[in-house]
């Protein structure tokens, strides 16, 4: 695109020739680069072949008239601003080159100023719509690497074994991956609908010290939760998360799969609880034993 040049690139498509030469000339002197067809048929090839900053394309030419020699251009760069000339102006024409695209009518006969003017109007405009491409191209790159940021960010927690779950201030979910539905058994819960209510009872208590808290609380809360007797037992750890400005964004909700721990924890307090007894058994008999020797001394 020639905005990186400080010459504006014109197409001027009209079958008088004193028209093309004379505009050519005028432009040319004002700092234009200017290319010139003398019909249609040309004015398409070398509208299209190429992308032009501004195009003047005559509406009454013998071959192809200056609508379709518009669509034509306009398909193929629609960023090119396109006058229509012509001392033929009607309201249908009007209504149908503007529908194409057209950004205005250059009426027949024009003055050089005339001509200039239009034109520096057209370049103004021309230099806003690329910079309204640049930056919707801009939003759309930084809209497809956000994208793809959340995938590989969702495809990591997804595969990591914790339960990840995230909980926006009014108390909706967030975020939840697999683990998390499996662990709290919560499958039901959509994104985007009400969670906490489906928290077990000592996880909602948790989350509710942040949201009912005026300040904002920088600390976890963990508690041990178990969500099917003897078979699955949970930790639940909550944290906040904070804004930019220091207030509450949200709670995140960290379950852990302790079940083999509580297993472990039980098998030792069961075997802290026989050798407590065998313990106290062994002394028992070494009571009794000790009294019937002495009754045996005596």
């Amino acid at each position: 695109m020639s905005l990186n040049n400080e010459k504006p690139k014109v197409l001027i498509v009209d079958d008088e020739k004193g028209l093309r030469i004379g505009s050519k000339r005028i432009l040319e002197d004002e700092g234009f680069v200017v290319e010139i067809a003398e019909n249609g048929t040309e004015g398409v090839e070398k509208g299209t072949k190429q992308e032009f900053d501004l195009a003047v394309i005559d509406l009454k030419m013998p071959d192809i008239d200056g609508l379709e020699v518009l669509k034509e251009i306009k398909k193929s760069h629609p960023n090119t601003v396109c006058f229509i000339a012509t001392a033929y102006a009607s309201y249908d024409t009007a209504i149908e080159s503007t529908r194409l695209g057209a950004y205005s009518y250059i009426p027949k006969p024009f003055s050089p100023d005339e001509l200039i003017y239009n034109l520096q109007k057209g370049y103004d405009h021309r230099k806003l719509l690329i910079e309204s491409e640049k930056l919707k191209q801009e939003r759309e790159a930084n809209l497809h690497e956000l994208a793809a940021e959340r995938s590989r960010l969702s495809t990591v927690i997804n595969l990591i074994a914790d339960g990840v779950m995230v909980i926006n201030k009014a108390g909706e979910l967030v975020y939840c991956n697999h683990a998390a539905f499996r662990y709290l058994d919560i499958e039901k819960v959509k994104i985007g609908e009400q969670v906490i209510s489906f928290l077990p009872k000592s996880a909602q208590e948790n989350v509710n010290k942040y949201l009912v808290s005026e300040e904002y609380l920088d600390t976890s809360f963990s508690s041990q939760i178990e969500i099917k007797p003897n078979e699955l037992f949970v930790e639940a750890i909550t944290s906040p998360v904070p804004r930019e400005d220091g207030e509450l964004a949200g709670i995140v909700l960290v379950i852990r799969n302790i079940t083999e721990l509580k297993k472990i924890e039980k098998i030792k307090n069961q075997f802290v609880s026989m050798v407590a007894h065998e313990l106290k058994n062994s002394r028992s008999r070494s009571s009794r034993f000790l009294k019937y020797s002495c009754r045996r001394d005596d």
